[in-house]
């Protein structure tokens, strides 16, 4: 007769560090619900009166221009010299333009759309997700060069240094990560169809309100988080400045607002860039959110993200030690 052995539940190191980090959270937010609810408020304010009026619009407006394949017909001329920069194929360069302008959620849901609809090969997606990752050129222009510098041209600068980082980002991508480009996922419920401007629009309408939710949930999580280990690292014997990166590392939006009170400029300069390159995980997470239904690693996302703020500290580092 045999003994009835009981099952065991083994746990592996990403579960374990998934279920202690979720219990510290818990338990962090719970000590301190005051403060919690008022940074939800703070939070929830930010989002209503900043990111929804300046993403929502461009968010809507780059599905309508991904879906209907507008984006693909004024790009056409420029995306065979950026694909051989990028490393990717030429239908893969779309994203990438798209965040030039857009920013973060544009890019990130028009690799996804491509991916999904056989467009674009598995590789190619994994990589334009990373190279395009980048704040619009409204919010670096406008949030960073005229409300951290009032100075529209220093905005103007950074994002000319984000694009850089991304072109050499593409170098690498190219000639460390080479993979074949040309084997492309083939869907068999693609939903690339002669949609008609009125069904465009819609799915346009609903995808980005989706989106904005995501966006926003991610932006009042990190932003609570943040007000919540403040009070504790105030006791810490760190310099300020360097208090101001660690939280701008996970959520760039108050992380710039800080970095404001860094008095050298050169200094401030090459924060904010290096907080541009990284995004922060609050953008991050937005992004493996919105990337839920395509299979996908973010082992090369990753990576690129670290490289990039090291790439646009160092680029910042050398332009404005000439220029402020």
């Amino acid at each position: 007769m045999t003994k009835k052995t009981k099952p065991s539940i083994k746990l592996g190191f990403t579960s374990g560090v998934s279920i202690i980090s979720a219990v510290f959270i818990f338990a962090l937010l719970l000590k301190n619900s005051f403060l919690t609810s008022i940074a939800v408020r703070d939070a929830l304010k930010i989002c209503a009166t900043m990111l929804i009026p300046s993403l929502f619009p461009l968010t809507v407006a780059s599905e309508i221009m991904t879906s209907s394949g507008a984006i693909e017909k004024l790009t056409r001329k420029f995306a065979n010299p950026i694909s051989k920069i990028l490393g990717v194929s030429p239908k893969a360069t779309i994203p990438y333009f798209l965040g030039l302008f857009g920013g973060y959620t544009s890019s990130c849901k028009s690799a996804v759309f491509l991916y999904q609809n056989g467009k674009i090969s598995k590789n190619d997606c994994e990589s334009i997700i990373a190279l395009s990752n980048m704040p619009s050129m409204a919010f670096l222009t406008g949030f960073i060069g005229l409300g951290i510098f009032s100075s529209a041209n220093i905005g103007w600068i950074l994002w000319t240094i984000t694009i850089l980082s991304t072109l050499i980002l593409g170098l690498i991508n190219k000639f460390i990560f080479k993979k074949e480009t040309n084997l492309y996922r083939i869907n068999s419920n693609s939903q690339e169809s002669n949609k008609g401007f009125s069904k465009i629009f819609v799915d346009a309408i609903g995808h980005s309100a989706y989106a904005m939710l995501i966006i926003c949930a991610c932006v009042v999580f990190f932003s609570v988080l943040i007000a919540v280990l403040k009070q504790y690292f105030i006791k810490i014997p760190l310099f300020e400045d360097a208090k101001n990166i660690l939280f701008g590392m996970l959520e760039i939006t108050q992380g710039i607002n800080t970095c404001a009170n860094i008095p050298n400029l050169l200094a401030r300069a090459t924060a904010c860039a290096f907080l541009t390159g990284w995004s922060g995980l609050c953008v991050h997470f937005q992004v493996i959110a919105l990337c839920e239904n395509a299979d996908i690693s973010f082992k090369k996302y990753f990576i690129f993200k670290g490289l990039q703020g090291l790439i646009c500290t160092l680029l910042a580092w050398i332009v404005f030690s000439f220029k402020l």
